[in-house]
């Protein structure tokens, strides 16, 4: 997963085309990987967004509304809305049609995490865990524009991810410095593989 998210990181950077869109010269000319890692890591972003059991259910109630017929990525978001009970326009509109992917940079002082973001069109509930005495305790930054901030409060000998499950599309300019013990820590402790 995490390397789906990050081949399709790299391929919406080199885009200037959004994952959907009809500007092509021939249709070969969408088939990279913008359309295979991208779709699969933005499905990926989905389901996270909605939970797996709520994805399923979606998938499966999409397929059988529109076997045998052709669909639109309208189509697919219209059932997935319905079944999760979310409205899902800004997920589809930022990530399906709006070239480009979040790059951030995330700086720590004292106990306030700044996170700027270059694309600042993009909207994220970013997670944010903090690693202290084997247990993680998972905040979040509504980061809706250039910048957003969090007071952690103390996270002296704690250490802080950004993303700590890895579930977004997203790079990074600047991240968080940890030590070797710290690093060796949370990847013993990881809440994924």
């Amino acid at each position: 997963r995490y390397g789906t998210l990050m081949g399709a990181y790299g391929a919406a950077k080199g885009s200037a085309r959004p994952m959907v869109s009809d500007s092509y010269g021939i249709p070969m000319d969408m088939f990279d990987g913008n359309a295979y890692g991208g779709g699969a890591a933005r499905m990926f972003m989905l389901m996270d967004l909605i939970g797996e059991d709520v994805f399923w259910k979606a998938t499966k109630a999409y397929l059988e509304k529109y076997k045998f017929q052709s669909v639109t990525t309208e189509s697919l978001f219209e059932v997935f809305a319905e079944v999760s009970g979310k409205n899902l326009d800004q997920f589809r509109k930022q990530w399906f049609y709006h070239a480009g992917a979040p790059n951030l940079s995330a700086e720590l002082t004292g106990s306030v995490l700044k996170v700027t973001n270059s694309e600042p069109d993009f909207v994220l509930d970013l997670p944010i865990g903090v690693f202290r005495d084997n247990k993680w305790t998972i905040r979040s930054i509504s980061l809706s524009g250039k910048e957003g901030q969090i007071d952690l409060g103390d996270v002296n000998g704690a250490s802080v991810v950004v993303d700590p499950a890895c579930t977004l599309m997203i790079g990074f300019d600047k991240e968080l410095e940890l030590t070797k013990e710290q690093l060796v820590a949370v990847f013993r402790s990881a809440p994924n593989a």
